[in-house]
């Protein structure tokens, strides 16, 4: 079990260098310190470093059973998939207060349309259900922890996200939940969130299409592992 000892490492570097810079207290400060510029230059090294780490970590790990993955499981996680690659490719391709950069001087109110009257994080919800899909279709330890480790990244980064714009932004970031929900569905079913999907032009479920089955015929070379 020494082999694990990098993933460890790893994981736990990667959540001090995200989660930590996104405290509200301590990213005043070292904007202060830095500069909004240069701010970002360092976070966005270290986050790539870290990454890399992780990744390093994971390609280390022996395998380690905890679970037959294969089956309905494996079936689940496909459909899952689909939902992830749609939520990141829709958040990606949408002007969203939430995307880093957003908040800088001069930047419009947000307002909710598309794919944020679905989620407010349409690109984190992305990550976290692509972390449960592939915890689930491989059901060993290191990829576990590798999907749990990516997972708190995602979900705690977008709550800190949140806390951040409500201090920031009050009254705009107010009038744009109360037409979006951090859950997703969650303000479609409520009645709050209508015209969403009309709102969301076609092209965008195409790309997201396309990304789709290119993953998929493509995983043996993307990750080294077929999936069928």
């Amino acid at each position: 079990m020494h082999q694990m000892i990098g993933l460890a490492i790893g994981a736990v570097l990667f959540l001090i260098t995200h989660l930590v810079p996104g405290i509200p207290a301590v990213r005043c400060y070292m904007i202060a310190s830095l500069g909004e510029g240069a701010y970002r230059a360092l976070f966005s090294l270290v986050a790539l470093f870290s990454l890399g780490i992780l990744i390093w970590g994971y390609g280390q790990a022996p395998y380690v059973p905890l679970w037959d993955g294969s089956g309905a499981l494996r079936h689940l996680a496909f459909t899952l998939m689909l939902f992830a690659v749609a939520f990141a490719v829709l958040g990606l391709t949408q002007r969203n207060p939430t995307m880093a950069g957003a908040d800088a001087a001069g930047a419009p109110a947000p307002k909710a349309v598309g794919v944020l009257k679905i989620t407010r994080h349409p690109l984190m919800w992305g990550i976290m259900i692509w972390a449960v899909a592939h915890v689930l279709a491989n059901g060993d330890l290191a990829t576990t922890i590798l999907g749990v480790t990516i997972f708190i990244v995602a979900f705690a980064g977008s709550r800190l996200i949140e806390i951040r714009k409500r201090r920031d932004m009050p009254v705009s970031w107010m009038l744009f939940a109360a037409a979006s929900s951090y859950i997703p569905f969650a303000a479609v079913f409520a009645g709050k969130a209508k015209g969403a999907f009309a709102e969301i032009a076609w092209w965008r479920w195409l790309v997201a299409l396309v990304v789709y089955v290119a993953l998929f015929a493509g995983h043996r070379w993307i990750a080294g592992v077929p999936l069928m």
